[in-house]
C-alpha cells in the first residue's frame, strides 16, 4: 500500500513539473515570437533637400560640423531610432521626445523629411525619426535651467497603449545638447570597440607576419635558384 502510494505521488510530481514546464515554454514562445522594439536615441545631421541622415554626434567633428554641412546636412537633429530585433513585422504608429520630468512632449508626425506614419517596420529593420535641435533644445535649456536633468527621452509608438521608451536620454551640458547612454550601455559599447580594435590589430599582425614569411620564403627559393 505504501509503494503505491508513493507511485502515486511521484507520477504527481513528475506531472505537474510537465505541466509547468509545458506553460512557461508556451508563455516563452508568445513573447519571443512577437515583435520585439528596442529605442535608441541618435545625433545627426539631416539632409533638407533629401530627408537623409549623417548619424554622428557634433562633438565627433572637430571643425564644428562645417564640412558635413558643406556637403548638404545642414540641419541638427535628435532623432528616435527603432529597431525590430524579432522574426515579426509591427507597425510604428507614433513618435516624440518626451522632455525631462513628465512637464511636456515634443510630437511632430506631419513632418515630410522622416518616414510617413504608420510606418511597417519589417523584421531586423531599423527606422528613425528626427527632430531638429532648434526645435527642441531651447526647451532642454529651460527645464535644465529649473532644475528637470534628468534628460529627455525618445519615445516609438506601436499602438493604442504600447509604448517603447528609449533608455538612453538627451541631456543639456553646458549649453550643448548631447545624448548620454546608461553605464551599461557605455561599458558594453566599450568592450565592443576594443573587441574590434583588437581583431583588426590581430588581422594586421597575421597579415604582417605571412607577408615576412613570403618574403623570406622568396628569398631563400632565389638563393637556392641561384646556386643551381
Amino acid at each position: 500500500m505504501a509503494s503505491t502510494d508513493s507511485v502515486t505521488r511521484v507520477t504527481a510530481i513528475v506531472a505537474l513539473g510537465l505541466s509547468a514546464a509545458s506553460i512557461a515554454w508556451q508563455l516563452a514562445t508568445f513573447f519571443l515570437s512577437g515583435p520585439r522594439v528596442r529605442v535608441r536615441l541618435w545625433e545627426g545631421f539631416r539632409n533638407p533637400a533629401t530627408g537623409g541622415v549623417m548619424l554622428g554626434a557634433l562633438s565627433n567633428y572637430s571643425d564644428g560640423g562645417k564640412a558635413i554641412r558643406a556637403m548638404g546636412f545642414t540641419d541638427h537633429v535628435v532623432g528616435a531610432m527603432a529597431r525590430n530585433s524579432s522574426r515579426l513585422p509591427t507597425t510604428v504608429t507614433g513618435w516624440s521626445i518626451r522632455f525631462a520630468g513628465g512637464v511636456g512632449v515634443y510630437m511632430r508626425p506631419g513632418d515630410m523629411l522622416n518616414p510617413k506614419l504608420p510606418y511597417r517596420l519589417e523584421a531586423k529593420e531599423s527606422q528613425g525619426w528626427f527632430a531638429d535641435v532648434s526645435d527642441i533644445g531651447p526647451w532642454m535649456v529651460k527645464l535644465a535651467a529649473v532644475g528637470k536633468r534628468e534628460g529627455s527621452r525618445g519615445v516609438i509608438d506601436l499602438g493604442p497603449g504600447k509604448s517603447i521608451q528609449s533608455r538612453d536620454a538627451v541631456h543639456v551640458v553646458n549649453g550643448a545638447v548631447v545624448i548620454r547612454r546608461p553605464l551599461l550601455l557605455r561599458t558594453l559599447f566599450g568592450i565592443r570597440r576594443f573587441a574590434r580594435r583588437a581583431r583588426e590589430r590581430t588581422r594586421a599582425g597575421i597579415s604582417g607576419f605571412s607577408a615576412l614569411i613570403r618574403g623570406r620564403r622568396e628569398r631563400l627559393l632565389a638563393l637556392v635558384r641561384g646556386r643551381r
